[in-house]
């Protein structure tokens, strides 16, 4: 499934007032249900996050609030699906859909967001490449 993690939510709630959010907490929920489905995985995509007074690329301070908003969403995630069924990718889920992070700062950022929630080696290599050859089938060295 993509288009869910993170999901694209408004950037200008602060972190501790996205913790109340009926979003927030329907996310919650909604990930919780969808875990039940073992022959889901979940795509976890750079966010189509959009400011309001921003343009262009992040950097500095507002990279770090991306991370912490990413952990938040990728934190539930992890609990209910385990590292076996999330499925890193580099790109938006549509030409129409535009992130602000480059490729190799989102796979820094998720790569680290990742390790930060406690999951380990095997689980960093499922999520950022096994879990794609399982769900695909692919075989072999890509």
């Amino acid at each position: 499934i993509s288009n869910i993690l993170p999901p694209p939510a408004p950037i200008d709630l602060s972190i501790v007032k996205l913790l109340a959010d009926t979003g927030y907490v329907a996310y919650q929920s909604r990930i919780a249900s969808l875990s039940l489905l073992s022959n889901t995985y979940l795509k976890f995509l750079p966010p189509t996050w959009r400011a309001e007074a921003s343009d262009g690329t992040i950097k500095g301070t507002e990279l770090k609030d991306w991370k912490r908003r990413v952990k938040m969403y990728l934190g539930p995630t992890v609990e209910a699906f385990g590292d076996s069924r999330i499925i890193f990718g580099s790109s938006p889920l549509g030409p129409e859909l535009e992130s602000r992070i480059s490729p190799g700062d989102w796979y820094t950022l998720a790569r680290e967001s990742v390790a930060e929630l406690g999951v380990e080696g095997e689980g960093i290599e499922a999520i950022f490449s096994g879990n794609a050859r399982a769900a695909y089938g692919v075989t072999g060295r890509v």
